[in-house]
């Protein structure tokens, strides 16, 4: 079959982002003996001429479109992303009939049924598609059933949607390596010489954090890919030309512990050094784990840190206290890496006090000017259903149950964002600091005013939603 893949992802706000998820999708049906083409429209003015070209010049027999992202989980600038999906299958539709366009990418599994339905697609995958896509394709090709494929999402005969369980794969060891040829290359020309190429070395997670969604899209157990298989798909990406390094895209790398450290140790053996970036648990970093990074190149690591009061982590679920982030901060800084920590204003029963605490930390760990400690700040957090926070959120009125959570919903603690002194607190102490970030605007723009404006634009797009809904 001709197959025709699609990635809608266009956010460059930070950096462009390789589309790995396409670009193993590709490889995959490739394998498997199918024509593979990709459009990526990252770079893309005119969508509409570039899909029908490719459509009409590829004569694709079927379109599978990707889907990073449903929204940006910006809760001052919310962006929503399925209309473009909408427009893109309408775009397909002109070629191909609705059976013969999918969905797929972690947005899709974040939302399969909603999204299906919303942009009048064929089929849908949620889960790892890199399984499930060459089942689907001989089903299609070869008119078998398709009621067992693992994850899809589909009308049957009777009109009912139907969407199949998803099979989490232990065998991560057997996935194919995203083959370099099916990227843009515009990504590594054009000033983007900085963009870092993905690598997963496990997926699902153990660890329970009441807002974490990651668990609707990897399961929450963790499965491993093997350290000798993480670095051979590492030196296949260092030899990748205009490659600026490795992004580990875990949500923590060194959970569980010594999977991490087996990774580093391996890449020390084979005297493979690049530089990298990860996002670490501050409740699982030791000296001999932080040292080795160093030794074969990590540039900089993410601390998932939420906040400074040991409250709000017991509150969050987290594995970790302030003195843990402390230490772990202190040995990764020891070894001068790159440190950026992410916090959250806004959880459940969160305080000015706890809030306080929070800045007080960050004051010591970044202080005004360092380098090499960035603090990124977050009000509030996007919230889906089957997460612990969600249930928080609608007893206390927050949200409702009957909500469509395919448009952006957010939960920030009541009496943090409905008080506008606790608002002008948190910018004043943020702004004092040149390296940190909570908005870009501040403090051109008041936060107690930007709070009033991002609830406008959300009740605006579910307006807009429910309306059309209404014409269906």
């Amino acid at each position: 079959m001709n197959v025709l893949l699609i990635s809608v992802n266009k956010e460059k706000s930070l950096r462009p982002v390789l589309p790995c998820g396409m670009a193993v999708i590709a490889s995959v049906c490739e394998k498997a003996g199918h024509n593979v083409k990709c459009v990526d429209l990252c770079f893309v003015n005119n969508d509409k001429e570039v899909i029908e070209n490719a459509l009409e010049r590829f004569k694709a027999d079927i379109a599978g479109i990707s889907i990073r992202n449903i929204d940006n989980q910006c809760f001052f600038e919310p962006v929503f992303y399925p209309p473009l999906v909408k427009e893109i299958v309408k775009i397909c539709r002109k070629y191909l009939k609705q059976n013969q366009i999918f969905l797929g990418g972690a947005g899709f599994s974040l939302a399969p049924e909603e999204i299906l339905a919303y942009t009048s697609a064929g089929y849908g995958i949620k889960g790892e598609g890199e399984f499930a896509v060459p089942q689907f394709l001989d089903a299609l090709e070869n008119g078998k059933d398709i009621k067992n494929i693992p994850g899809l999402v589909y009308y049957n005969s009777d009109g009912r949607l139907v969407s199949n369980q998803v099979k989490e794969y232990a065998e991560l060891d057997k996935c194919v390596f995203p083959d370099y040829k099916f990227y843009d290359k515009e990504y590594f020309q054009h000033g983007y010489s900085g963009v870092l190429e993905s690598i997963q070395t496990k997926r699902g997670c153990g660890l329970s954090c009441i807002y974490c969604s990651n668990c609707l899209i990897e399961g929450n157990k963790t499965r491993e890919r093997t350290p000798e298989a993480v670095v051979d798909e590492m030196e296949k990406i260092k030899s990748h030309p205009g490659c600026a390094g490795i992004e580990i895209t875990d949500g923590v790398f060194n959970v569980p512990y010594l999977h991490s450290l087996g990774i580093v140790k391996e890449m020390k053996r084979r005297n493979l050094k690049l530089p990298w970036y990860c996002m670490l648990n501050p409740g699982t970093v030791t000296e001999e784990l932080v040292c080795l990074m160093k030794e074969t190149g990590c540039a900089g690591v993410e601390f998932g840190t939420d906040s400074g009061s040991d409250r709000i982590l017991k509150t969050l679920n987290k594995n970790y206290f302030v003195k843990d982030i402390i230490n772990a901060h202190n040995i990764v800084r020891s070894y001068n890496i790159k440190i950026e920590h992410c916090v959250f204003f806004g959880a459940p029963g969160e305080t000015r006090e706890d809030i306080c605490k929070t800045i007080d930390l960050m004051e010591h760990l970044a202080p005004d000017g360092d380098a090499m400690a960035n603090v990124f700040c977050t009000l509030g957090f996007r919230v889906f259903p089957d997460i612990p926070l969600y249930e928080i959120a609608v007893k206390q009125g927050v949200l409702k149950r009957d909500s469509d959570y395919l448009i952006p919903k957010f939960y920030c603690e009541p009496a943090i964002i409905n008080n506008p002194d606790i608002l002008d607190y948190i910018e004043d102490r943020v702004c004092r600091h040149k390296n940190w970030y909570l908005w870009w605007e501040l403090p051109y723009t008041r936060l107690r005013d930007k709070v009033v404006y991002a609830r406008k634009s959300l009740d605006k797009m579910e307006m807009l939603n429910k309306e059309f809904w209404g014409r269906v």
